[in-house]
């Protein structure tokens, strides 16, 4: 999964409330690719809440995690990845 795919998955499940079950599995992605999308889209303020530490966002604060009107813009701009974050969410779906 490219990492523009990741942040957009990760501001779609944080957008439908689904911050509390993030890890890096739940996205299929590593653990350095997953805290970059996170650092990145708190950096560029696409998304809101949650508490940084040194080693990057806490993970016990991942449910206080809220999309900002950026983050609403970005998903509105890139129907494209929303094709295949559909198609994320069904393959999860036969997994789980």
């Amino acid at each position: 999964m490219s990492i523009e795919q990741l942040r957009y998955n990760i501001l779609k499940e944080t957008k439908n409330k689904n911050s509390e079950k993030f890890s890096p599995s739940y996205f299929s992605a590593l653990e350095e690719e997953f805290e970059d999308a996170l650092d990145f889209l708190k950096t560029e303020e696409y998304i809101s809440g949650g508490t940084f530490g040194a080693d990057g966002l806490y993970k016990s604060t991942y449910k206080f995690l809220r999309i900002t009107e950026k983050g609403e813009q970005y998903l509105k701009e890139n129907s494209n990845l929303s094709k295949a974050y559909n198609l994320f969410l069904k393959v999860k779906g036969l997994i789980i």
